[in-house]
């Protein structure tokens, strides 16, 4: 039985780039694998990271004024 959470957070001044930049290094600094970055979409960057046994997807989105972002983490991390 795995353990799934999800996040929702939003932030007004910065870019979708700067948000997936700033989890991009984040998950490397706290030992996360970064296994895919899809940024198909000026306006959508999505992220996927595992670390043992537990796997994280990060979307970010700009949604009119604001930028975002929802995490759903899954597994023992």
């Amino acid at each position: 039985n795995q353990a799934r959470r999800s996040y929702f957070a939003t932030v007004g001044d910065r870019s979708v780039a700067e948000v997936a930049d700033f989890y991009r290094a984040a998950f490397v600094e706290k030992g996360w694998t970064v296994q895919e970055v899809n940024e198909t979409k000026p306006s959508e960057v999505r992220i996927d990271a595992r670390r043992g046994q537990g796997s994280c997807n990060v979307l970010v989105q700009k949604q009119a004024q604001k930028v975002a972002i929802y995490v759903s983490i899954a597994g023992q991390v």
